[in-house]
Parts: C-alpha cells; structure tokens; sequence
C-alpha cells in the first residue's frame, strides 16, 4: 500500500525549469556587461601599447633618419669618388709625358745626322686591346736630310728611335712613308724631305 501525501498546494508549485532559466538570465545580465567591460577594456590596453610602441618607433626613427641619410649620402659619394679615381687613374697610365718624350727624340737627332726638322704632329687615338679601351698614339715626324749620307742617316735616326732604352717600352715601330728629293730650291739635288711614322704602343686605362 502506498501513501503519498501533497505538503504543497498545486498552486504553490513552481516549474524547476522556470526557475533556472531566470537565474541564468540574471547571471548573464551581470557576466556578459563584464566580460565586454574586459573586452573593451583589453583593446584600449593593447591601442594604447601598440599607440606607445610606435611613437617609440617613430622617435627612434626621427633620430636615426637623419644619419641614415647622412650615411647614404656619404655611400654614394664615396662610390663617385671611387669612380672618379679610377678614371683618373685610368687617364694617367694611358698618358705619355710628350715633353720628355720629344727631347729624347731630339737627343737622337745628333749633329753628324744632319737631319732638320720641319714639323712634328702628334694624332692621338681610342682603341681596343681585347675589349679593353686604350690610347695609341702616332707621330709624324717631318724632316730634311742634307748631304750625300742623307738615305743612310735617315735609316740610322729610325733605328734609334727602336732601340733607344727609354723608347722601348712606348714606341711599336718606326716607318719611312716618304722620301725624295728636297723641293725646297736653295736645298741641293742631294738633299732629302722625309716623313717618319712613328708608332706607340696602346696604353691601357688601368
């Protein structure tokens, strides 16, 4: 036999799941403005970390511009400079002291050749040397020779001009382009205009 007796009025009865969804609202009207104050209260924390930061940044930035600037500008003058030089540098190898040069000529020119010069030109050019620039140089040398050793003088100043030491390393060859009787009336029938073709070995700009 079974008893069962009612201490509650079925008016006094409330709904075990009625209750439960009124506390859960009540907690989520306290938790959710929370964790949105904490939200919002952690994207301020991180702007205003990320908002320092960079104005560390751009004050370290400030600082340091300048003598990048500064640093960069020096680079790139140096690297002017330096190609500067090496043109300098470039130019001298390849130029030959002509005063010095024409005095050695002439030093040969010695007085039991009687050889007088009329003209001397000198006719630079650009060349290649294995495809790398280069000056030549050729003189022309213009010239009577008096007498009747006038042929034989003039083939004795060629040879000279190729086997003097300090021409060696400069002058490639040495050729008579012309030779005949002087034109020139107060000159004699023995006397001879010349032309002398001297030639230079290419000198390399480095």
């Amino acid at each position: 036999m079974n008893l069962r007796v009612e201490l509650i009025l079925p008016a006094e009865q409330r709904s075990a799941s009625v209750v439960s969804a009124k506390g859960l609202l009540r907690i989520a009207a306290i938790v959710v403005p929370v964790l949105l104050l904490f939200g919002i209260g952690s994207l301020v924390w991180g702007y205003t970390t990320l908002s320092n930061q960079l104005k560390l940044v751009e004050s370290r930035w400030a600082l340091t511009e300048p003598k990048q600037k500064a640093a960069r500008t020096l680079r790139e003058n140096a690297a002017k400079n330096e190609a500067l030089a090496k043109q300098l540098s470039g130019w001298a190898n390849a130029r030959i002291s002509w005063g010095e040069h024409l005095r050695i000529i002439q030093r040969n020119v010695t007085p039991e050749l009687k050889i007088q010069f009329s003209k001397l030109s000198i006719d630079p050019a650009m060349v290649l040397v294995e495809k790398n620039p280069a000056r030549s140089f050729n003189i022309t040398i213009q010239a009577t020779a008096f007498g009747e050793n006038a042929e034989n003088n003039v083939l004795e100043l060629r040879k000279r001009l190729l086997t003097d030491p300090a021409l060696t390393n400069y002058v490639n060859s040495a050729e008579i382009t012309r030779f005949e009787q002087s034109p020139v009336a107060s000159h004699t029938k023995l006397d001879r205009l010349f032309y002398l073709a001297v030639r230079y070995v290419p000198r390399l700009f480095k």
